[in-house]
């Protein structure tokens, strides 16, 4: 999988590869997925199939409030199927800013990484499936 940025720089290769054997984000002007910044009332978001395919939008506004690491590795979380989690304790990458501002963690935890690594284990063709299986197509 590859990702690229509107400035051409990685964002979020040291905490994404490190943390799940089956991903692997590498910087190409071919790719799956690509990171945008501006301001948007919204917030950051993913704009995804959540099969490794679509765009992350990184919103100024929300990346001085919340930590801008954990911003994009959350946001990444989603492009690659996992689902927001706002209840979750700051433990939890996709507890998103529910834990509040104070929160830092921008790594997956256990469960987090054990769900990618199982939606991955065959790579995208494989985690299409189990997502179109669980969905009930």
């Amino acid at each position: 999988m590859t990702t690229s940025t509107q400035a051409g720089e990685p964002l979020i290769t040291r905490s994404g590869n490190s943390s799940v054997a089956n991903i692997r984000l590498q910087q190409g002007s071919n790719a799956d997925f690509r990171y945008y910044e501006g301001n948007d009332s919204r917030g950051s978001y993913a704009s995804t199939d959540g099969h490794g395919r679509g765009y992350i939008f990184l919103d100024y506004r929300q990346n001085q409030q919340y930590d801008s690491t954990r911003v994009t590795a959350h946001e990444t979380g989603h492009v690659l199927g996992l689902p927001d989690h706002y209840s979750g304790p700051c433990s939890e990458l996709m507890s998103g800013g529910g834990p509040g501002t104070s929160c830092r963690n921008a790594n997956p935890d256990a469960n987090e990484r054990a769900r990618v690594n199982q939606l991955w284990a065959n790579g995208l063709a494989a985690a299409m499936d189990k997502a179109l299986e669980k969905s009930g197509r």
